[in-house]
């Protein structure tokens, strides 16, 4: 009992409540930042302030490998705007180079921080101290972002340079030269010239695609010694509308002035015997053409859409107008055949929306009037057909709603469907008594709300619907 009182008491401390706040804020954070925070502190004791810019030496050399590998990609797509290609190789050009710039943001990928915070997450054990001086030591190269402009604006730059004149890509051509390629140059977009000359030779043609895509061309000056213009060479060349076409000019190739927009006037002399097709396709601004006195043909689409050309003169010697020539010339109001006209064909769609044509007297040569030759020409008022025409084909005078008057040539053997669908003005049709008409076939005269009587040989077969919708009375010689 005295043993006990002898004893000194033991003091049990009292309990203390540990909040939130009395612990570092750092660990309040997930484990990267909280690493990424004390990591920092440790860089801060060496000295690095910038951690941003430490990358390893394999990261270096890829990264220098790759940028002079982009620089040469803008160094090519520069250059390509002055060699003039479609917008579908500028397209891909330019997803080309976005795609790259992904491809060099990932390989070159690098963080100081990441590279630290793995490392000390694989040696638990080890002070982040310590990780941080070797991480140092093996990692100490400095990447300077800044010079990654001069790859891109030295090869802007030296393309500049080489196209501050015009080039001019020449290929020989049977001991003479041919222009292959006409570049933009520098310091003028607007004007070319092509001299008579290349190494004591002379220049005869212009081959495809030799200036076609220059938008911006207005004037071109050719030599007289060229005597070919091959296919496409001024294509898509909507600013065009100066250029003389060489006086010994023989070969005009297939969309030569494709959607050349803004020519207005354009003279081929009589040497020319072959012009292709398209090409004055969609040379809507053309008003005036005169064609070689020595041409055979005028090929499919030639003057597709041609809506400002007003006048017309076909040379003597061509024997036939293909298929869509003149389709969409909306403007056209005079087409002249000479006496003498060789012509023996005229194609589909020849004529087609020419709503603006009002009359034509089509040389007694031709033997074929192709289908829907005059479909829609709206305002055609007056038509002579061809004295020996044996046809009357489909829809060749559809819609041709003023039409007053038609007189069928005696040699017409048969009149097919639609050949007069919807003339609704068509008061007369004129068939004589020797007329060879065999047959009328459906809906020729359907609509025709002003013919009321026609007369027709005793054994022409006529479909029964060839009248339909209009108020006509049939009567036989």
């Amino acid at each position: 009992m005295d043993k006990l009182e002898n004893e000194v008491p033991v003091l049990i401390p009292s309990k203390t409540t540990i909040s939130p706040k009395d612990f570092d804020v750092i660990y309040s954070l997930s484990e990267d930042k909280m690493l990424e925070v004390i990591i920092n502190k440790e860089l801060d004791k060496v000295g690095i302030s910038d951690s941003l810019s430490l990358v390893p030496e394999y990261i270096i050399k890829r990264k220098n490998v790759m940028i002079s590998i982009f620089s040469i990609l803008v160094f090519a797509f520069v250059s390509s705007i002055f060699f003039h290609f479609s917008i579908n190789v500028y397209i891909i050009e330019f997803v080309v180079l976005f795609v790259y710039i992904l491809v060099y943001a990932f390989f070159t990928k690098f963080s100081f921080m990441k590279y630290l915070i793995k490392k000390v997450k694989e040696s638990p054990k080890e002070k982040i101290s310590s990780i941080v001086m070797t991480a140092k030591n093996d990692i100490n190269s400095k990447y300077n972002n800044s010079k990654t402009w001069l790859y891109i604006i030295i090869p802007i730059v030296l393309a500049l340079v080489i196209f501050i004149k015009p080039r001019i890509f020449y290929e020989e051509v049977d001991g003479w030269y041919g222009v292959r390629l006409y570049t933009f140059w520098a310091l003028n977009f607007r004007t070319a010239e092509i001299p008579e000359y290349h190494d004591g030779k002379k220049v005869v043609t212009l081959r495809w695609n030799a200036f076609s895509d220059m938008p911006f061309l207005k004037s071109v000056k050719l030599p007289d010694t060229i005597t070919e213009i091959r296919g496409q060479a001024f294509k898509n060349c909507i600013s065009l509308s100066e250029i003389n076409i060489p006086k010994n000019l023989e070969y005009l190739g297939g969309w030569a002035f494709y959607n050349a927009t803004s020519i207005k006037s354009i003279e081929l002399p009589d040497t020319l015997t072959y012009l292709g097709w398209e090409s004055f396709y969609w040379a809507s601004s053309l008003e005036n053409i005169v064609l070689s006195k020595n041409l055979t043909e005028i090929r499919w689409n030639t003057f597709w859409n041609c809506s400002s050309l007003k006048r017309i003169e076909i040379p003597d010697s061509v024997i036939r107008i293909w298929w869509n020539a003149f389709n969409g010339a909306t403007r056209l109001s005079e087409v002249v055949f000479g006496e003498d006209s060789k012509l023996e064909e005229i194609g589909w769609w020849a004529f087609y929306n020419a709503i603006s044509l009002k009359s034509i007297v089509l040389p007694d040569t031709i033997n074929r009037l192709g289908w829907e030759s005059f479909y829609w020409a709206s305002s055609l008022e007056n038509v002579i057909l061809p004295a020996n025409l044996p046809e009357i084909r489909w829809d060749s005078f559809e819609y041709c709603s003023s039409l007053k008057r038609i007189e069928i040539p005696d040699s017409v053997t048969r009149i097919w469907g639609h050949a007069f669908y919807g003339d609704s003005n068509l008061s007369e049709v004129i068939i004589g008594e020797n007329s060879q008409l065999k047959e009328i076939w459906s809906s020729a005269f359907r609509q025709c709300s002003s013919l009321y009587t026609i007369t027709i040989p005793r054994s022409t077969s006529v479909n029964e619907r060839a009248f339909k919708e209009s108020p006509t009375v049939v009567n036989r010689y």
